[in-house]
């Protein structure tokens, strides 16, 4: 969705019970890029379960002593630790104690094996807690995952826990898993299939989302209590200029119901605005319903080696259910269509079974799902619960890394998000070190090869398949210490550093992934957290903000976590109650939560973060000066900078945060403003019912105000 409304949303309470399961502490610290390189909202409220080498560079210029504030408290009930004083590290413009990386694996060691004294980043859980929405976020080894984290969760259904892997693959690693599905002969089969698809009248014309933007403009100034602004009736002139010229054409009987549809939801709209104002009804988009004859791909069942059990099919979802005390629910089986695309649905033998939505059409599959899907992988264990080993095991079925994370392997995550996060891809020393990492990882292969091309000898085709992956795989781990230094080198290089080691002891650098909201993990980028005192002064006072809308406040306190669109899917919360799901799931957006830069507010309900450095320290934030509906592909306007967005001033601005936000830890906002006296009396009492007297080092009553 975007801004305009952007952050009013549905709500979804979830029950307590795990909410006082706090997350294990971490700390992390993470300076902004001097420039903006990019080219050029809607923050969802979900209730969520509970508690929770090139050479050196020059000498860089100092930059002057700043303070650095107190760190958020991981726990509730901490007070501020003592506030203290560092110097910049190079010149840029946010220049945070650190651990350094930790210690590199052994050369010796096979790739699915803990090397000795590196214990894993996130061990795997022997019991992945049963009906939690929120599951247990993971890392696993390699690159091969986005930000190398996978989710386990334990669904309850009648059969016992059901439990799941939940994974992004990264469109640089899908080649790999493509090529363990299609090395499985295939035949073609036909069948006849409903179907539900927007009309391409609209979908070029963007009716929907013109319609859309301006039924959320309106809806947030009336929220807001203050005047529809001018560019909102030119929108609404347009798209309604566009329906009254479709209608005079000549339309088949399916564009007619389609207008029809849309004139409806225009005539709400224009009484809005030429009518007294008012809120207006939530936007649909029309689709239309049929049958299709629909191709698909399923296993030759004459395969001499058929690999595992490939099938082509229209996309779909788990059909997760949240009951009223916050537990989901899912039998492992039963799916529900999803908005567009197709989907490979793999049996992996022994009762487990995958679904993979690719990035990139194949021969085999022509129609790609939204945005917000693509590179999305689900693994199923058979019921019971204790699968959560052989699930990660089951990515190496699929030819992607299947071990749990190491210390080391954290830091090449860590400095690949900051290569993203700092806009550092297309830096010379950068992109010099990333090719070097691939050949030395093709090095190694090569003298691994060596070494064991004996035990390939008799093999069938499957298992000299097995022994090149694992050849891969032994090859990245034993040459990661290698590309640790060469990466770190230019990265140092790039942000103004004397050389990968200044950079590792330098405040602000941290490989250590923090928890937010038990859900998921994050890194933080080192340069806001090394000097986060610079960025508030860029913001000049202003905050981010997220606007309950007509949401319940009390609701979301007790959910104690902001959660994505995606997110709420896999935690069973009920679909299309967001003001424009469909576009944020087209364009990506619904893998974040919305929040935009704006003036402190005088009215609630809503959130505010009055240090903008609490949220743009992650190293997953990107926003738009204007509504792009969080649009993933880079747009007009696009940026990662912290610097770039204090500049924003349009309302409709949008800032970016993948998965969701935690509420009541270490990402708590500096103000919950309530509407009313009695809305503040029953959040105290929540707050203090779990035990937590301050957030963000603030008491409670400092906090939530009217």
């Amino acid at each position: 969705m975007g801004s305009d409304g952007k952050t009013a949303h549905q709500y979804h309470t979830i029950g307590p019970t795990l909410l006082d399961e706090q997350a294990p502490p971490a700390v992390l610290a993470g300076p902004l890029s001097p420039t903006d390189a990019g080219a050029g909202g809607q923050a969802v409220e979900t209730a969520a379960a509970g508690g929770p080498a090139g050479e050196p560079a020059p000498p860089a210029q100092p930059a002057p002593d700043l303070p650095v504030p107190s760190a958020m408290p991981e726990a509730s009930t901490a007070t501020d630790p003592p506030a203290t004083t560092l110097s910049g590290a190079g010149p840029a413009e946010f220049p945070a104690e650190t651990t350094p990386a930790g210690a590199t694996p052994a050369d010796t060691q096979p790739a699915d094996a803990v090397p000795a004294g590196d214990e894993p980043l996130t061990p795997i859980p022997e019991m992945i807690p049963r009906g939690d929405p929120l599951g247990v976020p993971l890392l696993v080894g390699g690159a091969d995952l986005d930000d190398s984290q996978a989710t386990l969760l334990a669904y309850d259904s009648p059969q016992g826990p059901r439990e799941v892997l939940v994974a992004t693959v990264t469109p640089d690693a899908e080649a790999k898993l493509l090529d363990a599905l299609t090395s499985t002969p295939m035949i073609e089969i036909h069948t006849e299939e409903q179907t539900s698809t927007r009309l391409a009248l609209d979908t070029d014309g963007h009716l929907f989302e013109q319609l859309a933007t301006v039924a959320k403009s309106i809806n947030h100034h009336a929220t807001a209590g203050d005047d529809i602004p001018a560019h909102t009736y030119a929108n609404f002139a347009t798209v309604a200029a566009q329906l009254d010229a479709l209608t005079d054409a000549d339309t088949d009987a399916g564009h007619a119901e389609m207008l029809e549809h849309y004139r409806a939801h225009a005539a709400a709209i224009e009484a809005s605005l030429h009518g007294g104002g008012g809120k207006v009804p939530h936007v649909t988009a029309f689709e239309q319903v049929g049958s299709r004859t629909v191709t698909r791909l399923v296993p030759d069942p004459d395969a001499l080696d058929p690999g595992p059990t490939v099938t082509v099919r229209p996309a779909t979802r788990p059909a997760v259910v949240l009951d009223s005390d916050g537990v989901a629910h899912w039998n492992g089986a039963d799916r529900t269509p999803a908005e567009q695309g197709q989907e490979y649905a793999l049996d992996l033998g022994d009762g487990y079974t995958a679904v993979y939505r690719p990035h990139a059409t194949t021969h085999d599959l022509t129609d790609l799902p939204q945005h917000s899907q693509r590179g999305r992988l689900e693994i199923v264990a058979p019921p019971g619960n204790g699968h959560g080993t052989d699930l990660v095991d089951k990515l190496g079925d699929l030819q992607l890394v299947n071990r749990t994370m190491t210390a080391a392997e954290g830091e090449w995550s860590y400095l690949r998000r900051q290569v993203w996060a700092q806009d550092l891809d297309a830096h010379p020393a950068v992109v010099q070190a990333l090719h070097t990492a691939g050949d030395l990882d093709d090095a190694t292969e090569h003298l691994l090869f060596a070494e064991r091309a004996p035990q390939a000898m008799g093999l069938d085709e499957r298992g000299l398949r097995t022994f090149a992956r694992s050849l891969r795989l032994d090859a990245e781990t034993r040459a990661l210490p290698a590309k640790i230094g060469v990466l770190r080198d230019a990265v140092a290089q790039a942000t103004g550093h004397t050389g990968g080691a200044a950079l590792a002891a330098s405040p602000g650098y941290d490989p250590h992934p923090r928890h937010s909201g038990r859900g998921w993990l994050r890194w933080d980028r080192f340069d806001v957290a090394a000097d986060p005192a610079a960025v508030r002064a860029r913001f000049g006072g202003r905050g981010l903000m997220h606007e309950i809308g007509s949401g319940n406040l009390h609701a979301i306190i007790r959910s104690g976590v902001l959660a994505s669109t995606e997110r709420r899917r896999l935690m069973g919360v009920t679909t299309g109650v967001g003001l424009s799901e469909t576009a944020d799931l087209n364009s990506g957006g619904a893998n974040s939560v919305f929040l935009r830069v704006a003036e402190t507010p005088a009215s609630g309900p809503v959130l505010f973060w009055e240090d903008p450095s609490v949220l743009l320290r992650r190293a997953d934030v990107y926003a738009y000066p204007l509504d792009n509906f969080g649009a993933e592909d880079r747009h007009e306007g696009y940026t990662r900078s912290p610097a770039t967005m204090a500049t924003f001033q349009h309302s409709s601005n949008e800032v970016m945060i993948r998965n969701g936000l935690d509420l009541l830890g270490a990402e708590a906002p500096s103000m919950i403003r309530c509407t009313t006296a009695a809305q503040r009396t029953q959040i105290l009492s929540l707050l203090r019912d779990r035990k937590i007297e301050k957030l963000g080092g603030r008491l409670v009553e400092q906090v939530v105000v009217l």
